[in-house]
């Protein structure tokens, strides 16, 4: 039965928290922020790949919207880490090198050339990744679409033979030809991953039979593993 994917692909970030009145932009968002450096290396990357795969994932900045180790520690003992931070999108960064926010979901700076912008947070982004979602008769398949997305599909098939990982692998098991395309699709998307600074986060979103499993008003996972939160 079909099921609906997307991938998302976030670079953390760990961010400076500014809570003198005298900091520079303390007045214009009207407190304490948290302040995120962006280098132009990791910028263009992310960039780059969100473009690749714009139609199957979505690529974000992720940085904690809380600075002290006892709301670390319960924010993680109540898996709420991304619902306690904020994101933003390379697209949106564009060629700023700073980004600053109140919080989870309060008002955004991006500088040099200061640019105001409205806050995105993990029920935001949620809402995103549902309508970027596709239908996809396995995990195989999206993780196929989405190494397609990312190199050509005759160049990632091209180079297989000489994938050494994957050759590594066959004393450990009798695979299948497409199992071996699957392992090559992996590591393409593995690598932008990597490449891009960020972590690979596949999604499956529940159709109707599942939907008891979707809390509405939180917008989360209620039974997400334990990297969702």
């Amino acid at each position: 039965m079909p099921r609906r994917f997307c991938s998302l692909f976030l670079q953390f970030k760990t961010p400076v928290f500014q809570d003198s009145p005298r900091s520079k932009y303390h007045g214009r968002l009207g407190g304490p922020l948290f302040q995120v450096g962006i280098t132009s290396h990791q910028q263009r990357a992310l960039l780059q790949l969100q473009t690749k795969v714009r139609n199957r994932a979505a690529a974000r900045y992720a940085s904690p919207a809380f600075w002290s180790r006892a709301d670390l520690d319960l924010h993680d003992e109540k898996r709420q880490v991304l619902v306690n931070s904020a994101f933003a999108a390379p697209s949106r960064v564009k060629k700023h090198r700073k980004w600053m926010y109140t919080g989870a979901t309060g008002k955004a700076l991006f500088n040099p050339e200061p640019e105001d912008a409205d806050g995105e947070g993990w029920s935001g982004l949620i809402g995103e990744l549902a309508e970027l979602a596709e239908e996809e008769v396995s995990l195989r398949a999206h993780v196929l679409a989405l190494a397609a997305a990312i190199q050509e599909r005759e160049e990632w098939q091209a180079e297989s033979a000489s994938v050494s990982w994957i050759e590594r692998l066959s004393p450990y098991g009798r695979f299948s030809s497409e199992d071996r395309h699957l392992r090559l699709a992996l590591s393409v998307v593995a690598e932008a991953a990597e490449a891009a600074d960020s972590t690979w986060l596949v999604l499956l979103l529940p159709n109707e039979e599942h939907r008891v499993w979707f809390d509405e008003r939180q917008r989360h996972w209620r039974w997400g593993p334990p990297w969702w939160f």
